[in-house]
């Protein structure tokens, strides 16, 4: 082709290419090259009598580096973009792990609470109200102490309860009132 006809688009895909699989060490050293093969494919054709011509294929040589840099620019800011999507993933997965451990620690602590201590007081509410009773018919003058103990003990059955509910409520599962009660 005649010297005017720029074929930078037929050299910069390449450059382009090469810099983007390679390192911008090698997209450089390829646009030099390509620079030097435009620089010797017009030689024969340019109308430059002195220095025009090697200022035009310096300026080549630089638009041809240029596209080397940028692609190399494009390809690090993409890794860099993927390299965050990943940490931000890594960050969403760890704390919904937390979440989770979370919900573990505290459906166990409500069963603890409700298995343990809910079930100590209702046995403790047990004995009271055999003490209350023995008093009772042993006409002693203390059952109205042991009825307070009783309601006590119950006021703090029914919070204990309260408690264990709000940290692990009971709910329906797909198999029915047999896993529920399990």
């Amino acid at each position: 082709t005649a010297w005017k006809v720029s074929l930078f688009i037929l050299y910069a895909a390449p450059i382009f290419l090469i810099s983007w699989e390679g390192s911008r060490r090698v997209g450089l050293a390829f646009a030099v090259l390509c620079g030097v093969v435009w620089f010797l494919a017009n030689k024969q054709f340019h109308p430059y009598a002195t220095t025009g011509f090697a200022i035009a294929t310096l300026n080549r040589i630089l638009s041809f580096c240029f596209v080397a840099v940028c692609a190399t620019a494009m390809k690090h800011q993409r890794e860099e973009t993927r390299a965050r999507l990943d940490a931000m993933t890594r960050t969403r997965e760890l704390e919904q792990e937390l979440v989770r451990a979370s919900e573990r620690e505290q459906m166990r602590i409500g069963q603890d609470l409700h298995d343990g201590v809910c079930q100590s007081l209702a046995a403790i509410d047990c004995a009271t109200q055999c003490l209350k009773d023995e008093l009772e018919s042993n006409a002693v003058p203390h059952t109205a102490s042991a009825a307070m103990i009783q309601k006590m003990i119950r006021d703090t059955l029914l919070e204990a309860r309260s408690l264990a509910r709000g940290l692990f409520p009971v709910q329906m599962d797909p198999l029915g009132l047999p896993a529920a009660l399990e």
